[in-house]
């Protein structure tokens, strides 16, 4: 029955992928493409994700070949998936399901069609998931396979993208808090802690590769500056002198989106050095905006992550297709024949019509994931919310930090989902250990 899973899924990946070869491409993965042709990197996408786009153009000359990896690594998680659920509910109806599901849902064939860090970053959220909940699962110590599963991917999680960290240290930290796996978390906790910050400082120290601009990490308090700007809020002359400096008032009032920044960031006569130079003033100013608008701050906060929340909101980009901006000439399928273009033609209105379009809206997700994590705690206990916590970290840093509507910011939950739902449903119908504790604070290190 798994082989024959896998084989469907592997048919249907590779169709749809036969159907945007090489690759779908956004602008950060021209950038990072075009790193790898001028062997020369920066950090604004993380830079672990283009050397490992350059090792496999060592094999393969093309994006292609970051493609192919997707779908190889996909199909290995895919199989431990379906063991697991296939233990967790000991039935062959929940295994075809969720196999149906990786198949043959649009989403799937065309993220990973998509070069994207947020493909392989989504599939070690979900090997880091499944490592928490086998330990999780076990009252034993967790066994070197689960260790060695935990630290890998978790390494992955840490690299592939900038507040990965933050979800591997805050999870890990809740994993340690379990009696029988405190020690094995620490020591992975440990480990992680210095493989990534000696990569950062090989990265600025040894290689000399520049981070991300400072604007990156301000998508909140800049695009509550423009919403107040273009209301308008209450904003004085020296504060309106100082949002000048960085780019000038028509591009400020003019707010294009009420869910993005981009369009500021991206605007040619954005000038992000003001901020990077003196951040401090800048922040005061933020501050001084809020206190004198909060009716306004708050609004463009809410508009700004309604795609997380809200039900009635659809996410951006969950139907990729094509190179985009198509600079460097790559070229698409040699085969332009009608099965691949009906194909990828079929998919792209599946994705954009009900109850398909219901089902990649973000808010579903989170809900259902919400009530799971729920269901395992109170029938499991407060130990059973851990192989949650990278989901839930991930959404929070996403609202705290980079609020965004493209979809594949929140591809990790769609391939986790299926795990967490069957821990849930396994929990409830009592096949689960009797309740773990949770150390106490005194036993803690």
């Amino acid at each position: 029955m798994i082989p024959a899973l896998l084989a469907l899924a592997a048919l249907v990946w590779t169709a749809t992928w036969g159907g945007h070869y090489p690759a779908n491409m956004t602008p950060d993965s021209i950038s990072q493409w075009d790193q790898v042709l001028r062997n020369e990197y920066h950090d604004w996408a993380p830079v672990a994700h283009t050397l490992l786009i350059k090792a496999t153009s060592l094999m393969w000359a093309s994006p292609a070949a970051m493609i192919a990896l997707h779908i190889s690594v996909m199909l290995v998680l895919l199989y431990a998936v379906l063991k697991e659920i296939d233990a967790l509910l000991f039935g062959p109806v929940a295994v075809v399901t969720t196999g149906l599901y990786y198949a043959l849902h649009p989403i799937h064939g065309t993220m990973l069609s998509t070069l994207v860090k947020d493909v392989p970053f989504s599939m070690a959220v979900a090997a880091y998931s499944l490592a928490l909940l086998q330990i999780v699962r076990s009252d034993e110590p967790p066994r070197i396979e689960r260790i060695v599963l935990l630290a890998g991917s978790g390494l992955v999680v840490a690299l592939l993208r900038h507040q990965g960290i933050l979800v591997v240290v805050l999870s890990l930290s809740g994993l340690a808090a379990l009696s029988h796996a405190r020690r094995p978390g620490l020591i992975v906790l440990a480990l992680l802690l210095v493989a990534t910050c000696g990569w950062k400082l090989m990265l600025r120290q040894g290689w000399h590769i520049a981070g991300s601009p400072i604007t990156e990490a301000l998508a909140i308090p800049l695009q509550q500056a423009a919403s107040i700007a273009a209301t308008p809020g209450h904003i004085s002359g020296p504060q309106r002198t100082m949002m000048e400096a960085v780019a000038p008032w028509d591009v400020w009032s003019n707010q294009k989106s009420i869910h993005s920044i981009d369009w500021l960031k991206f605007d040619p006569t954005f000038s992000p050095a003001p901020i990077q130079i003196q951040p401090e003033p800048y922040f005061r100013l933020w501050m001084d905006l809020i206190r004198q608008n909060p009716g306004l701050a708050t609004s463009a906060v809410l508009n700004q992550t309604k795609v997380i929340w809200n039900p009635m909101q659809d996410a951006d980009n969950t139907h990729n297709n094509g190179v985009n901006p198509n600079t460097l000439g790559l070229v698409h399928a040699p085969w332009p024949g009608p099965l691949f273009s009906r194909l990828v033609n079929h998919s792209g209105r599946l994705l954009t019509s009900a109850p398909i379009s219901w089902s990649v809206r973000p808010s579903w997700i989170h809900l259902l994931l919400i009530a799971a994590a729920w269901v395992s705690v109170r029938h499991g206990g407060l130990a059973q919310i851990i192989p949650f916590l990278p989901i839930a970290l991930l959404v929070l840093t996403l609202v705290a930090l980079i609020p965004t509507p493209d979809f594949r910011y929140f591809y990790p939950a769609y391939l986790t989902a299926p795990l967490l739902l069957a821990h849930a449903a396994s929990c409830r119908r009592k096949k689960v250990h009797p309740p773990l504790t949770m150390s106490s604070p005194s036993t803690v290190i």
